[in-house]
């Protein structure tokens, strides 16, 4: 009973958008009815001492979901990106070369998360290569592994037993360490199928993508955190007959087209954008965060997409849109590398927050276009 209270303080004692790279209205998907159940259920585990995988789709949802969770328990973490080129090297130790000109060995995060007990974040396991796996296995199941310098990671438990000198190069893993691993399923996902020794040690849970209610009402929350106007019913509505339709495309096997996934934070950026600029066509917004046509190069799969886009565009009516002008741009007074622009439609001044500084640059779209004058 007092661990059901303690979960439930947890759960509401920090608020996703101090999360970094999560922004207010991406937050707005983590508060969620169906995100607080994924969130019951990572505390009843890691309370278990038990290692975790969430599988879903793809998208920043479940690494959102696995950061929100340490967030929420204060505890720190550690976060490795697996590749095809990852090898056990990788995970264990480098070289590097100190302030004396020395060459030593510098644990890596794999290393530093056993040791220090934190929360291991494993994102792409199925992109895992053969050679890694055992290194992975052996982590999990015994909490062991042999590093490059000599030393030995050894379980809490045993490592007790050894009495008061269990030697120098023996290392003990906190029993805090946690693994959080990030998957998505194989098939229908490219990648290797998860060894079943390696699926073993893991406490497995689906993260589904929100049904269309509850991305209605995660949408019109975020919109009314950032903006005073909520998006117009027909951006979505057009917005959300579009993530339908792509996901009847994507998972019906008599269709067999392979086209990308429409993620939440995706149609979250589409509404965004639409409540920022309501002259904006619906068509044009999924455009700037679907660019499906740079990546499907079938032409019969192309025209189809095609085809079922214009026949949604033109069911909802909302087809045109209306161009808007860049006129000045000025600093925000509480930031310093945050800019205001002020975009000028036909009717009306719009406004909108973007940060400079990043490096980034994006083509100019079709709907802004005009001077620019700085303030």
């Amino acid at each position: 009973m007092e661990q059901n209270r303690r979960c439930r303080f947890l759960l509401q004692s920090v608020s996703a958008a101090e999360l970094p790279g999560i922004d207010e209205w991406h937050s707005q998907m983590l508060e969620s009815k169906e995100m607080r159940g994924h969130l019951r259920w990572m505390q009843q585990k890691y309370r278990l001492g038990q290692d975790m995988c969430l599988i879903g789709g793809f998208g920043p949802l479940r690494r959102w979901l696995a950061m929100r969770f340490c967030e929420a328990n204060k505890l720190e973490l550690e976060y490795v990106a697996l590749t095809r080129d990852t090898t056990d090297c990788d995970l264990k130790q480098r070289r590097e070369i100190d302030e004396q000109g020395a060459v030593v060995w510098q644990d890596l995060p794999a290393v530093r998360a056993a040791i220090f007990g934190r929360v291991l974040i494993l994102e792409g396991l199925e992109k895992a290569e053969r050679n890694v796996l055992p290194v992975l296995n052996n982590l999990l199941e015994n909490r062991e592994m042999s590093l490059d310098d000599g030393r030995f990671l050894m379980d809490a438990a045993r490592y007790d037993k050894l009495g008061s000198s269990p030697g120098k190069h023996i290392i003990r893993v906190h029993p805090g360490f946690r693994v959080i691993a990030l998957t998505v399923p194989v098939p229908p996902f490219p990648g290797n199928p998860i060894d079943p020794p390696l699926r073993s040690r893991f406490q497995g849970r689906v993260i589904s993508p929100l049904d269309p209610p509850a991305l209605r009402t995660v949408m019109n929350r975020a919109m009314a955190s950032i903006s005073r106007r909520a998006p117009p019913s027909t951006h979505t509505a057009h917005l959300l007959a579009v993530a339908g339709a792509i996901k009847e495309l994507t998972q019906d096997p008599e269709i067999g087209l392979q086209v990308p996934q429409l993620t939440e934070s995706s149609l979250l950026a589409a509404a965004r954008t639409a409540c920022l600029f309501p002259k904006i066509a619906p068509s044009e917004c999924l455009d700037r965060v679907y660019p499906w046509e740079g990546v499907v190069f079938v032409p019969e799969t192309v025209e189809t997409v095609k085809a079922i886009l214009d026949a949604i565009a033109s069911s909802q009516g909302n087809s045109t849109s209306q161009p808007y002008q860049l006129t000045s741009l000025s600093l925000t007074p509480d930031h310093s590398r945050m800019l205001r622009p002020t975009w000028q439609p036909t009717s009306g001044i719009e406004a909108a927050l973007m940060c400079c500084g990043s490096g980034s640059r994006r083509e100019p779209s079709s709907f802004l276009a005009g001077p620019l004058a700085l303030t």
